[in-house]
């Protein structure tokens, strides 16, 4: 359940980045090709349940789950790597297929070089509210930060992510 959950807010965190797209964002100054990305996230608080999910649950069911996602909060961190293809179209793309209502977003940088911005969306009684700095160092490496609170009731989540990203050829093979 806790997995589903914390889907449903790494969700909520692409849709608020995806909502800046719709700002006109220039293109980072950065190599085409693989891209090695690691990503460290930390979590603290207890994540906000939907209204959607809670409507479901009987009175019993509802301060069950309640009480086990309270049991399971607090800190959290993790560090994910894997490899990705950044082609000319993804770089170049100001909109990420993303237009979601109830976003609202301010670009604060875009440059070459840097990306700074922030972010509110309210989606089905969750409210999210982030930050996302990204700077292109050189174009081979990218380094960045994301700071993101979701909250709903009495429950708020913390998440602070880091990112870098290193380039390692111009050809993906076979990695999307």
């Amino acid at each position: 359940m806790r997995k589903r959950i914390m889907c449903g807010l790494v969700f909520g965190v692409a849709v608020a980045v995806g909502a800046w797209a719709a700002d006109k964002i220039q293109p980072m100054n950065v190599r085409l090709g693989l891209w090695k990305a690691t990503i460290t996230t930390a979590n603290s608080g207890q994540i906000p349940l939907p209204n959607e999910l809670l409507s479901r649950l009987t009175p019993e069911q509802r301060a069950r789950l309640q009480e086990r996602m309270k049991s399971q909060s607090g800190a959290d961190s993790r560090t994910t790597t894997y490899k990705t293809c950044l082609t000319k179209e993804e770089r170049d793309k100001d909109d990420y297929g993303l237009d979601k209502q109830g976003c609202t977003q301010t670009i604060i940088t875009s440059t070459s070089s840097k990306l700074a911005g922030k972010a509110t969306c309210v989606e089905d009684g969750i409210k999210y509210a982030g930050t996302l700095e990204l700077e292109a160092i050189s174009a081979e490496h990218v380094k960045g930060s994301m700071h993101m609170t979701a909250t709903n009731g009495g429950d708020t989540v913390n998440v602070n992510q880091t990112y870098e990203g290193k380039w390692l050829g111009a050809s993906c093979g076979n990695v999307n």
